[in-house]
């Protein structure tokens, strides 16, 4: 027996030993109902054993030589040697051989050999694709001299492995192939692969398995095929509607080609329960796959559509209706949820919302000039007060002072009474990181409280008039308060 050295067998010969049971590559062996086909699996399983490389220590030199169960480049076997160690009947073999030669993964050739002077006819001898090869085990087959004929020889005994060796003696002087007319051969082993036979190879069994989500959305071309296996006029929306809720509740489930997934979702599509005409609208959707941000966004509307659509026709509902249309979805909903009443006091308008809502300047531009087209009054200045004494903004008639550190005043340059030292200092800082209602926020709230100043421990001790003015500072200002202070070295503590 023919043996070769080979350094790269040598240093990891037991990872190469056990890459067939770590890697998937039999789950892409499947039959046509989509389960593992055990006898094309066995019958890869075994050929690959016999081209797996045994190692070979010599016993006096220790040397490590690697070299094929059987003699020459290319293993000779019979259907016999199948059928009598799986039970498999010959005609099941011969049509699983057709299979893997259709994939690409062997070749079958029949030769006549001559044996101490005598012929033998049709003799099979199986190709083992490389490529297929490397890619199961990493590493590629070992090959011999090509002028070397040696070869295993069976003969007619009931054992299932070889027992005669060949000599000198055989000679192959004819070689006749009756499987399937295939380039295979002439690809795999000439030295001529092409590159669509490499391709056919590891995108059919290495690709990477794909779930139900990765074909999501299904194509137009692809729609049409599939209405044509199916039997049944789904829509391209249907289609993809019920493939995103397969996908959600079967993210398990794989699959190795694009081709197995059409055939799968074709028997999906035949057995549906959903009548195709009823769901064929554009519109139509399955309550599982709305998201919950589609699903708040659609309430939104909805709700802003009734309030457009309302029938309603006093001024208030005017501005209703045109602040719907005129904010953006979220404002507008925001704003109009909140919304509690419209007051008019000489030339002020107080807009009353339940709570705060965050409006940019030219969103309560666009309030302002609307409420001034629907009163048919310029001169108004917009106010917005939250109920209970809340956040409002300031009207017109209020200037900023940057030489004050940003603190408003009215028209007549009044200075709010902010307190003496740090507690001044920190108020003021409130004010400016606060934005348009700091002012406002400071004399609703911050202005009831009592400071006393600690140097020495730095800390600033607040009392508060009532325990309702401590809990909503507490829960709404003292965690801005506290960052305020920490950058002048304090703390804020309240007291009692």
């Amino acid at each position: 027996m023919t043996t070769l050295n080979m350094q790269e067998y040598s240093n990891s010969f037991n990872r190469c030993s056990n890459a067939t049971n770590n890697l998937l590559w039999q789950d892409f062996l499947t039959n046509k109902s989509g389960k593992h086909d055990l006898k094309l699996i066995t019958l890869v399983q075994e050929i690959i054993y016999w081209y797996k490389p045994q190692k070979k220590t010599d016993p006096i030199t220790g040397n490590v030589s690697f070299c094929h169960k059987f003699s020459g480049n290319v293993w000779q076997t019979t259907y016999k040697h199948f059928k009598e160690k799986f039970g498999f009947s010959q005609d099941t073999i011969r049509r699983k051989f057709v299979i893997l030669e259709n994939l690409g993964i062997i070749k079958r050739e029949f030769r006549t050999v001559r044996f101490c002077g005598t012929d033998f006819n049709n003799i099979l001898f199986i190709h083992l694709s490389n490529e297929f090869y490397k890619l199961v085990t990493g590493f590629n087959k070992i090959s011999f001299d090509e002028g070397n004929k040696e070869h295993i020889f069976f003969t007619k005994n009931k054992l299932p492995y070889p027992k005669i060796h060949a000599s000198d003696n055989i000679d192959i002087y004819n070689t006749n192939n009756r499987s399937i007319k295939s380039n295979f051969f002439g690809d795999s082993f000439s030295g001529k692969k092409t590159k669509s036979l490499s391709e056919k190879v590891k995108n059919f069994f290495f690709s990477t398995p794909k779930t139900l989500a990765d074909f999501y959305p299904i194509l137009d071309k692809d729609c049409l095929e599939l209405q044509k296996l199916s039997g049944r006029e789904f829509t391209l929306n249907a289609m993809n509607e019920i493939l995103l809720h397969m996908s959600k509740k079967l993210d398990m489930r794989k699959f190795p080609s694009k081709e197995a997934f059409i055939k799968y979702m074709a028997k999906v599509f035949a057995f549906e329960k959903r009548d195709a005409c009823k769901i064929s609208s554009e519109n139509f959707r399955i309550k599982a796959n709305i998201r919950e941000e589609e699903i708040t966004s659609r309430q939104k509307e909805q709700y802003l559509e009734q309030i457009e659509n309302s029938k309603e026709t006093d001024e208030e509902w005017q501005l209703k209706k045109k602040l719907s249309a005129k904010l953006i979805t979220d404002t507008a909903y925001d704003l109009l949820r909140s919304y509690r009443s419209l007051k008019i006091e000489n030339d002020n308008c107080f807009l009353l919302l339940s709570k705060s809502v965050s409006l940019k300047h030219y969103e309560r531009n666009i309030i302002e000039r609307e409420v001034r087209s629907i009163y048919a009054r310029e001169e108004l200045i917009l106010q917005i007060k939250v109920l209970g004494g809340g956040i409002r903004f300031w009207n017109k008639t209020r200037s900023r002072d940057e030489k004050n550190g940003g603190v408003a005043y009215d028209k007549k340059g009044s200075e709010p009474n902010l307190g003496q030292g740090i507690w001044r200092e920190i108020r003021q800082e409130f004010i400016r990181e606060s934005g348009y209602n700091g002012s406002l926020m400071d004399k609703n709230w911050l202005s009831k409280l009592e400071a006393t100043e600690d140097r020495e421990n730095k800390v600033v001790k607040l009392v508060s008039p009532t325990e309702f003015v401590r809990d909503w500072i507490m829960s709404r200002y003292l965690q801005d308060l506290e960052v305020i202070g920490r950058k002048f070295g304090f703390s804020i503590v309240f007291r009692g």
